[in-house]
């Protein structure tokens, strides 16, 4: 730990280590706000979250959060992916910090000035449906003015597809109707069939 000059006190730490020439590094920090009467967080971070279905199998879905720094002091920030229920993580070339249930954790330690950094992960859909998925980062001042959480959501639909499960609950029945349209005015117009 170094001198004190913002209004978190800091420390990250990165270890790793080798064991029949496999190596395994795991990194997380700790902050230590000074200032917690603070007036007004200073945000300068940025966060987007964006979803594709993989071109090869129709229920795995790509996300991409990208975490942008416009500060002139350097950053660390704990990112958190709440999966929605239906939705199990296949991998991430970003080393993850925790998988426990639904959520998945990461820990930056070295978010530097100006600094744009992508978390890309895989997960599999178990069935078809919406789905929204929402991240949280929230990050800590190395040497500079703290932030607040910033947030992300990306939606995607899963057409129906062989081998899902049936999603948990009530569903609504397929009765085969179709919808072709809406009528809009009075009572006394005549209603949009449904077939």
């Amino acid at each position: 730990m170094t001198e004190y000059r913002g209004d978190e006190l800091v420390n990250r730490v990165e270890a790793c280590g080798v064991y029949d020439d496999e190596q395994i590094c795991a990194a997380n920090f700790t902050a230590l706000e000074i200032d917690w009467l603070k007036c007004c967080p200073n945000d300068n971070i940025s966060v987007s979250k964006t979803a594709r279905l993989d071109e090869t199998s129709s229920n795995v879905i790509l996300f991409r959060i990208e975490i942008e720094n416009s500060a002139d002091f350097s950053r660390v920030a704990t990112v958190t992916d709440s999966l929605p229920e239906g939705m199990v993580l296949l991998d991430s070339p970003v080393p993850f910090a925790s998988y426990e249930g639904d959520v998945v954790t990461w820990n930056l330690i070295d978010l530097g000035p100006m600094e744009k950094r992508t978390i890309d992960y895989r997960v599999e859909a178990l069935w078809s449906g919406q789905f929204e998925n929402q991240v949280k980062v929230d990050p800590r001042s190395v040497d500079g003015a703290s932030s607040s959480p910033v947030y992300a959501t990306a939606m995607i639909t899963v057409g129906e597809f062989e081998g899902e499960r049936p999603a948990p609950g009530w569903q609504p029945p397929d009765w085969g109707f179709r919808y072709v349209g809406t009528a809009t005015g009075s009572i006394c117009e005549e209603p949009v069939a449904i077939e």
